[in-house]
């Protein structure tokens, strides 16, 4: 529309004009919109799976953990204190006497409440029927009594053993020994023959003999041979500590 004067008052007249509206724009400001592409949203999936896995097994590894937990407080069962030991009582025989066997060693101690050791020895081994080795020529081989037992024996004294207090280690000696007989009748007859055939020591060379009489702290190994009645019965060594070690003789090896 055109200007056109106002003759009245002679004012120009003229209608307002209108500011040319900007043509919308493509690009939206402040809503934060973002656009992911397709490798994007693969990455977040994975992700989102794994973390899914993650847990779930922490979750059962948890319960495991805790129903292994309950089993083992459930069969858990208290240590039984240690009992002490006992020390097994030595055997003895219906005379008193301890028992011993071969291997097994045999002590004396100073007394019952002093247990300082004195003597010590052990029979190695027992022959029966043993033959006769002659200790000369021209010597008595057959036994006088019936059977001929051998004992190997190995003895040790310490210094504190004193033979004129204790008594004297007689091990070598037959006469220091005595023969209890299967029935319980104790011999009374000599254990190194008769008065006129002494063949413990005929049927014995000198060199395998153990001695008669240990003295104090030594070593000492050798045999020593009886002239038994029979070879079932138990062979006696005793001191004047009051009592003495039996020696069964049944079941061991003839020669």
């Amino acid at each position: 529309m055109k200007n056109q004067p106002n003759k009245e008052k002679g004012i120009i007249m003229s209608e307002p004009q209108q500011q040319p509206v900007p043509a919308p724009s493509h690009k939206t400001e402040g809503k934060g919109t973002v656009t992911l592409k397709w490798w994007q949203l693969l990455v977040a999936a994975i992700v989102v799976v794994a973390l899914s896995v993650g847990v779930a097994v922490a979750v059962n590894t948890a319960i495991r953990n805790n129903t292994d937990e309950a089993a083992s407080s459930k069969d858990y069962k208290k240590p039984e204190k240690a009992k002490p030991q006992q020390t097994e009582k030595p055997k003895t025989s219906s005379r008193g006497n301890l028992i011993k066997r071969i291997g097994d060693t045999a002590s004396i101690y100073k007394s019952q409440a002093d247990k300082t050791l004195l003597a010590s020895w052990t029979v190695t081994n027992i022959t029966l029927d043993a033959p006769c080795v002659p200790a000369y020529e021209g010597a008595e081989t057959s036994p006088a009594n019936g059977h001929f037992v051998v004992l190997d024996i190995t003895v040790e004294t310490t210094s504190d053993f004193d033979s004129d207090s204790y008594g004297p280690l007689g091990l070598g000696a037959p006469g220091y020994w005595t023969y209890i007989q299967n029935d319980g009748t104790q011999w009374n007859g000599n254990l190194d023959g008769t008065s006129s055939k002494i063949t413990t020591y005929t049927c014995l060379p000198e060199n395998q003999r153990l001695p008669q009489i240990i003295g104090q702290g030594v070593k000492a190994q050798g045999k020593v041979l009886f002239d038994l009645p029979s070879t079932d019965g138990y062979l006696v060594y005793g001191n004047e500590s009051g009592h003495g070690w039996e020696y069964p003789l049944a079941g061991h090896a003839s020669a």
